[in-house]
């Protein structure tokens, strides 16, 4: 006799394996789980994505609000000089005029004072003037009363006669 040979049935070899329904069931479980976590990831990459695009914002505004700031500052330093400037010419302008009127006052006053000489010396030689007509009226009419005078100096008079001449 032959010994017989038992035959083991054969092994499974899909046994401590996953049915296709089982894998399909796992794989539409892990794509959900893939597709949530790519959800959760792409949300996540958004908010992100947010809070910079807030953080460019901000910065963008901080620095356009700095620009600003210095923009107006050298705008009020540029309007202060130019004030100032204007300041500067404007006391000049008056440091002019009043050196101009000073000078036409000084210039007023030399040409009245020059007047007033003038008009006295005129009124001097007007009352010269007259003095000398005065005194040459004064002059002519002590002349006639000197002519009159020697005149009757030498006539006779008319009561006696005249006396002989002593020899």
């Amino acid at each position: 006799m032959v010994p017989q040979a038992t035959l083991a049935p054969p092994v499974s070899l899909t046994a401590n394996l996953p049915t296709p329904e089982q894998i399909a069931k796992q794989k539409a479980g892990y794509m959900a789980a893939l597709d949530k976590q790519l959800k959760e990831a792409s949300e996540t990459v958004a908010k992100e994505n947010a809070i910079e695009k807030q953080m460019v914002e901000f910065t963008a505004k901080k620095n356009i609000a700095l620009m600003e700031m210095q923009v107006q500052e050298q705008l009020t330093e540029q309007l202060a000089a130019s004030d100032e400037q204007n300041t500067v010419l404007q006391c000049e302008l008056k440091k002019a005029l009043v050196e101009r009127n000073l000078q036409l006052n000084s210039q007023a006053d030399n040409l009245i004072m020059d007047y007033n000489m003038k008009a006295l010396i005129s009124d001097c030689e007007m009352k010269k003037y007259a003095f000398a007509q005065q005194y040459m009226k004064e002059e002519a009419k002590l002349a006639g009363q000197y002519m009159q005078q020697e005149i009757k100096a030498h006539t006779g008079t008319a009561y006696g006669a005249p006396a002989p001449a002593v020899r």
